[in-house]
Formats: C-alpha cells, structure tokens, sequence
C-alpha cells in the first residue's frame, strides 16, 4: 500500500471591513507564465461531511443518499474526495448490524458505510474515512474496531476508494473530551494503522489507500506537527464586516508560510493538505457563511492555498450546519455556485499573479480546466470594492486574444452581500426543476468591468509566442535540400504507360520550379534493373535501356535538377558478392556519352532484401567498397570524379531496428568515402492507414525519435560528420494511402517532416516521389498535388540557416520552425526571417512574434473544402495550374500576432526581423 502519509491542517478564514470608494478604478494584472508555482490534481477542490449527520441518522433523513438532486449536484463537483469526519468522528462506533447512541459514543452501521460508499462511488467522489482514535487500549489505540469495519467492507466489496485518518484535532481532545494524547501516542497510533494496512490480510485491499494526517516519521519531533490545525474565527461571534478584512485574509498566508517552514526544517517532504476549512468554526456563522459574503474568504482561500503550494482543501460542508454548500432541502446556496464554477473553469497549473493595486482586488490564476478551453489561463478575481474595477491584463509572452470568456459572480436581489442567492453576469442562478442550469459567460473585450463586491472568472486565450534562439545557428541546408524522387519502376512501365511525358513543357515548367534539386532515381524496383536490351534474369530484372537514360538524363538537366542514379545491388556472383559486371555496361555508356554529371547510390532498403540472399551490413559495405572503387578507377575515374556516393537506403529504425545500418557503417573499408548517409522514413502504412492518424500527435513525434536514435548511430560507428538524408521520405509506404496521401491532411506530414529534419541537422529530404503511386507531387494528368504547393513556397521561401524554434505556452498541435529567408526567388531584406508552422488542431491559435517589426508577409495554405480535398486555398484563393503558374502572393500584415486557422500550414516571412544571422 502507498505508505505516505500527509500532513494536514484546518483553517478558517474571515476578512475585516475595505475602505469604500465610488470612483471606477482602473487596474492591470501581470501573469508570469514562465513556470508554474505548484501543480494540483483534478481533486484539489474536495468536500467535508461532518460525522455528526451519520449520528442524527442522516439529519433524520433529510440527507437523502437516493436524492437524484443531490446526486446531481454532487456529481457535478466531481472529482472530488469526500472527507468523512469530524468531532463525532471519535465517537463512532462501527457495529454491521445496528443502530445505536449513547451518551459518549454512536454505532455507525453496516448500512450506514454501505450508503456513504454507494453514494460517493455514483458521484465520482474518493472517500477518505476518519477513523476513532478515542477507542484506546490504556496508553494504545486499538485497532479491533476498524478490523472489524475493514472486514464488512472486503466482504461487500466496497474497499475501493477509501482513504484513512486517524482522529480529528487530538490537540483539542482536552477541551472536547477531557482528554490528553501525547503526539507520541498518537504517532505510534498511525504507525499501528500502517502495519493494519499493510498486513497480509488486508494490503492487496488497501494497497493504494492514502494515509493522510500528521508526519510520523519522525516521532521524537511530532509535538509541534500535532498540533498544527488553525481557527481563525469563531462562528458565534463572526460579524458581517470580518467577512471583508483583508487584515485576517492575510493571515492564512502567514499559517501555510509558517507550516513550510517547519517542514522544511525537519526535513520532511510530504504534501500539504487543509483537510477542514470554512468562513468560521462552530458550524459557521449564521447569516453570514451561508450568504454571498462568505464567498469572499472561500475564493481567497482556494487561490491562495494554492499558489502557496497546498495540494488539496476540504470545504467543509456539503451538508449542515451554516456553513455548507446546500441547505437543508439541498438546494444550492452561494458558496456552491462558485465552488462549481472553479471546478470546470480552474485547471492544474498555478501561475503568479501581480496587480499594479492590491488593495480591494485579489486576483490568482491558473492553467484553464482541459474542458473549460484549451491553450487558455483561467484568472478568477475578487473585487472587495463599492465600485466597479476596470482589469486589464497580460502574461509573460504577450497579450491575449480579444474575445474573453466572463463568468461575474454578484449577490442577488435587495440582501446583496447576505443574499442566499447569486447572479451570474446579471441572471438570478436557480436550479431548473432540479437539475443545474447552463452557467454561460458573456463575452467581452479588455479592459474588463469587474462588478462592485464581485467574484469573477476570466477565460483568457493565450496568444503563442514565438521563441527563437537567433544566438546560434543549428543547422545550414542548401537550396538541394527538398529534393525528389522517381520509381525505378517507372521506367520498365514505359514511364507508367506515357503518364511521365518529360517532353511536356507544362511538366517541365512546374518541375522547374523545385530547381535546384537531386532527383533521385531509386526504390524497390532499381535493384531488379538490367541495364541494355538483355534477357530477363532470375531476379525477373527489367531492361532499362540506353533511351531511357537519355529520356532522365536529359529531363533533369532541363529543369535544373542533379540526377542519383540508385544502381542494382542484387546482381550477385555464385559465392553471394556483388556482380559489377551489368553496371559496367551502362557506365561504358554513360562515359561514352558525356553525360557524366550525376551522383551514384547502390541498393535500395537493403535490410529488407530477401533473406536467402544474405546480404548483411557486412556484405553491404564491402559492396560499396567494390564500386567505390570502380568509379574511381582508371577506367572510369576521370568521368566521375565529381560523382558521390549516397547509401545505405536503409528502411529505418522506425520499421526495423538500426541494427543494420550500424553494422553496415562499422564494416565499411578504410579508404571508402562515403558522401552522404540515406534513411528512409514513412510514417504509416499506407494499407492500413486511417484519416485519424494523419491527426495523432505521437505519430509527428515518433520521427524525431527516430532520427535521434539514428544520429546516435552514427556517433558510436564515427560517422557524426557525414551528412544524414532523408532519402527516400513521403506520408505512408507501400504507395501511399489512397484518399489520404494525395489530399490536403498529408500535407501536414510534409512541412512538418521538412521542419524536423532541417532543426535536427539533416541535409536534405527527398520526396517519394514526382509522380506515381497516391504519393505523388503530381495526379495522373500531371497537374499539381496539395504537397506539390506546399514544396514550391517552402523553396521561395525558406533558406539556409535553422534556428532553434519554439512556441510558448506549448501547443502538441502546432509545430513551427524558424529559418533564415531564401533570397533566390524574392529579394527579401538581409535580416529577414522565414516562419512557418503546421496547425493540426481544430482551433485556431495565435502566434506573437517579438520582433520590432510588425511587417509580415503571410502565405496560408488552407483546404479548398475538408482534410481530404484535393485542393487547397492560399490565402483565400484555391490554387490551380491553369496553363500557367498562378501567382503565389503573400497577404501584408501590420501586426506582431499572426493567427493560424484550424488544420492550416503557413509561412510568413518577417521582413524586419533584423536577424544578425540572415545577413550574410
């Protein structure tokens, strides 16, 4: 079982008189996001029951268990723990079959637990028992009672979701018992309660039961933990003017203070919990904590606790006494309509907060609830005043989005500050034939009026900064970076059938515009290539012939593009070596035919050739050492001594391990220079692929990890130095996913891979392919894909150096990158820098850049309709290649904020960054 147990303490809290003004004020909130003060769970919020109403039977039953009202309203406060406990709570007595009260104790029965554990279990509530520590052996507790109570619980299967204390305030035993307990009775009291736990009987019952109350690790110095529980008011003599002190707000900071420290000075590393809190002991203060001033304390408390590091408050109660959230017909009562409004508008992350005045107005705010409003910070404000307050506010990395989301909390009708019921933005809040109305908000513009004497949430949209580190360069690519790919099957198809018309001049003209590039002619098929007008051989080859090298050759010099030539490695000799002797046939060609500008690879995916080859990493790299040679030989030498060499072609860690690739490397012969190292990267299958995957943020990420490992790699075999390609690279293998890999949703595959690969060191991504497959950069007719788009701007506009880019708070569904701009195509300023991002979410966000340049160059690439089209729009304007290229103009924003629609790409360049970087 989980042995930790957790220091707690009760608080309450009143407020003295503010001095009233009747002047609106004007105030700012600055919230520093840069790291968050503490982390709550969803349960950080949770309820009181007090024993006591186990020992009226239920309040004579008018605490209905079956209430579907309060079941209800209850459910709606979930998650939640439900502390059962109290004063009564050393009184109780568990006794499965009976009902009984004496003067000094109660039998709290079978039915009883079975109730109180039904009801929580419907709500979504925890259950955290307090447990009698008065029944007492001499000097010991004794522990039969609640052995007695465990085993009721085991036998009817209601164990799950209980928590444990031992006592309630034993440093007031004195006063409400006449009795004294040491804190070293007590802390060998828990210590007994441990090992009950923990036994064998009872531990794999229990095992992720809590024990919570005081530290007893340490018992010789327990005295001071012991007594630790603070009161600050007692509810018989609370007046309506202590309900607005700040004087006694202050004063919780200075107790949660003060319990720090003496942990601290122990040594003792445990959470902090407030396990009994309300506006004032002796079960409140009538007419006081059941009204709308009592709202003041309980929104100081949750904030400050808080911000102050505490995990988890108890408000005490649900029910009972003046002091709870419903009345005794459990309708709601103030308190209750702010408490729900924290639980779905307050999330985990606690931020500070500092207001330019403080006097009158509290402020604290967090992360927003994950089901309030993503990428948002929720700021709940007290305004103490007789006035109203103007309230602007920002954060660390900027402003927020205009349109804020306001829930205003005002005390209803001619009581005001003592009404028992509440306005939300003006509108009495009523239950609607028992059931919770919708608590919708207004929306609003900055500066926000916070009503006088008002409690008030403030849903506020972050604007996502962008971070970029221009002090370091991470990377340089040249303008060969976005490189593409063809089949070798296209060839032995006759160019798929005359698909492939390289002589049309519209072909040509959009290829052009992809110059530079390589143009690598590789893939399954190249290894099953003869090349000249032979026979087929048992390998069932295809004839590539002297034409067909002519047709690539002559293409690729046309449109600026560099040809690599991915040559057969499966032409084997009798004893498993590679056969050079057909390649020798078409080098003899190409030497005689001066067309010699051209680099070289040999085998495609060799880690997945078949196995009865036995070509192993070993193998492999003594292969390349063969036609290293070859090329550099007296023969060949002087007609490619500007040729490289690219390889292996391995498939990646991401479908095999690199395992492979590492052999390979480590076995390739002294003296063999290899130019380039080549993985191949696909993120799904295409057979199987869904559109939801195309959407899956673990999908996006599983490729960083995957070029990490593989530069790890290349570390260990010392290889670090020799640039990393993306070899062969599209959305999804075996062809594509047809639907999906030809459509607008790929297109966030595309850029998002070209950022990856270009912050992570790579030196060029080659797209599979230029046409062919449901891959392709161009359909059948050779009309531009959506991808075909998307790599055309990124030439324009993207160069060389990378930086190291980032967006503040963080977004999984936004991935941005920072370059400098390319000056090829449009003549930007030195200095200029390129942005560009992928939106994968439904929503849009906001991007602020923290230039002194509010000039930005905006180019937006949107779907002409949905995720699967097959057009897309920039900037508006669906693109198409009507006989010519349309003009791919940017908008000219004036702005420091940029806005990324849903499921948008977009570059933007800035042509005022003024980056020392980009001017060289």
């Amino acid at each position: 079982m989980k042995s930790r147990s957790i220091f707690t303490y009760d608080v309450l809290l009143r407020k003295q008189p503010n001095r009233l003004t009747s002047s609106i004020e004007r105030l700012k909130v600055f919230i520093n996001t840069t790291s968050p003060l503490n982390e709550l769970d969803d349960t950080y919020l949770s309820i009181g029951l007090d024993t006591g109403v186990a020992s009226r039977h239920w309040n004579k039953g008018k605490f209905d268990f079956r209430s579907k009202k309060l079941l209800d309203l209850c459910q709606a406060l979930s998650p939640a723990t439900l502390r059962f406990g109290g004063n009564a709570a050393d009184t109780l007595l568990f006794e499965p079959n009976s009902f009984m009260k004496s003067v000094k104790n109660f039998n709290f029965s079978g039915e009883d637990l079975t109730k109180l554990h039904t009801f929580t279990t419907k709500v979504g509530w925890k259950l955290m028992f307090d447990l009698n520590v008065l029944i007492r052996n001499h000097s010991k507790w004794d522990d039969t009672n609640t052995k007695k109570m465990l085993d009721f619980m085991i036998k009817n299967h209601q164990f799950q979701h209980f928590d444990f204390q031992l006592g309630n305030e034993p440093n007031a035993f004195k006063h409400t018992f006449n009795i004294s307990l040491s804190p070293e009775e007590l802390a060998n009291d828990y210590l007994n309660l441990i090992s009950v736990l923990r036994s064998p009987i009872y531990s794999k019952y229990f095992d992720k039961s809590l024990i919570v109350g005081p530290e007893i690790t340490q018992p010789k110095n327990i005295r001071v933990l012991s007594y630790l529980k603070s009161y600050y008011l007692n509810g018989r003599e609370a007046k309506m003017e202590d309900f607005l002190n700040e004087t006694v707000m202050n004063k919780l900071e200075e107790e949660i203070n003060n319990v720090k420290v003496l942990l601290r000075d122990l040594n003792i590393h445990k959470p902090i919990w407030i396990t009994e809190t309300s506006s004032a002991y002796g079960g409140g203060a009538p007419g006081l904590s059941d009204s709308f001033i009592a709202g003041f304390l309980w929104m100081e408390k949750l904030g400050m606790a808080a911000k102050l590091g505490v995990k988890k408050l108890f408000r005490q109660a649900i029910y009972g006494g003046n002091y709870a959230l419903l009345d005794k017909k459990l309708n709601p009562l103030p308190d209750y309509w702010l408490t729900l409004l924290f639980k779905r508008l307050v999330g985990r992350k606690v931020f500070n907060v500092k207001l330019n005045n403080e006097d009158g107005v509290r402020a604290y705010c967090h992360c927003s609830n994950k089901f309030a409003q993503r990428n948002s910070l929720t700021l709940f404000v007290q305004n103490m005043k007789n006035c109203s307050v103007l309230l602007s506010a920002e954060y660390s990395y900027g402003t927020f989005q205009p349109e804020i989301s306001v829930y205003s909390l005002t005390g209803h009708g001619p009581d005001g500050l003592l009404s028992k019921n509440v306005n939300l933005n003006g509108v009495k809040l009523a239950l609607l034939q028992n059931r919770l109305p919708k608590l919708q908000p207004t929306i609003s513009r900055s500066p926000i009026t916070l009503p006088p004497y008002s409690f008030t949430f403030l849903l506020l949209q972050m604007d996502t900064r962008h971070i970029l580190d221009t002090n370091s360069v991470v990377n340089r690519i040249d303008d060969t970076f976005l490189s593409v790919n063809i089949d070798g099957g296209a060839a032995t198809t006759d160019w798929y059938s005359g698909v492939i018309q390289f002589s049309s001049k519209k072909f040509q003209q959009l290829c052009k515009n992809l110059a530079p590039a390589s143009f690598r002619f590789g893939g399954t098929t190249a290894d099953y290539l003869n090349y000249g007008d032979y026979p087929e051989t048992p390998y069932s080859s295809k004839n590539f012939t002297i034409l067909d090298y002519d047709t690539l050759y002559d293409f690729t010099k046309l449109v600026g593009w560099k040809l690599i030539f991915g040559v057969n490695a499966l032409t084997r000799t009798s004893d498993g070596r590679w056969d050079s002797l057909n390649t020798k046939t078409l080098l003899d060609y190409i030497k005689s035919s001066n067309k010699n500008d051209l680099d070289f690879e040999l085998g495609n995916e060799p880690d997945v050739f078949p196995p009865h080859l036995n070509i192993t990493g070993a193998r492999l790299a003594k292969d390349l050492a063969v036609f290293y040679r070859l090329i550099h030989s007296s023969r060949y030498g002087n007609y490619f001594k500007g040729s490289k060499l690219y390889s292996p072609d391995v498939t990646g860690p991401w479908i095999s391990p690199n395992k492979y690739l590492k052999e390979y490397l480590s076995n390739i012969p002294v003296g063999t220079k290899l130019d380039a190292i080549t993985i191949h990267h696909y993120y799904l299958d295409g057979r199987i692929a869904k559109l939801d995957d195309f959407l899956k943020i673990d999908t996006y990420d599983r490729l960083t990890r995957g070029l990490l490992d593989t530069l790890r790699v290349l570390k260990e075999t010392g290889y670090e130095d020799t640039p990393l390609w993306l070899g062969e690279t599209s959305s999804a293998f075996s062809g594509g996913a047809p639907g999906l890999s030809d459509v607008y949703v790929a297109s966030f595959f595309w850029l998002d891979k070209l950022g990856v690969a270009a912050k992570l060191g790579l030196k060029k991504v080659a797209r599979q392919q230029m046409l062919g497959g449901h891959y392709s950069l161009f359909d059948q007719q050779m009309n531009p894909n959506i991808d075909y788009w998307t790599s055309v701007l990124y030439k324009r506009l993207v160069g060389s150096a990378v930086f190291n880019t980032s967006t503040v708070p963080s977004k999984p569904g936004i991935r941005a990158y920072s370059h400098c701009s390319s000056k090829k195509y449009w003549n930007f300023p030195q200095g200029s820098l390129t942005f560009y991002a992928v939106n994968i979410n439904n929503e849009p966000s906001h991007i602020h850049f923290g230039t002194e340049s509010k000039e930005m160059l905006v180019f937006q690439l949107t779907s002409a309709s949905d995720l699967k089209s097959k057009y897309a729009k920039l900037n508006g304007k669906i693109l198409k290649y009507d006989g010519k290229m349309p003009d791919l103009k940017p908008e000219l924003i004036y702005d420091s904020t940029i806005i990324l629609p849903p499921y948008s790409l977009t570059f933007s360049v800035l042509p005022g960054a003024n980056i020392d970087a980009c001017k060289t």
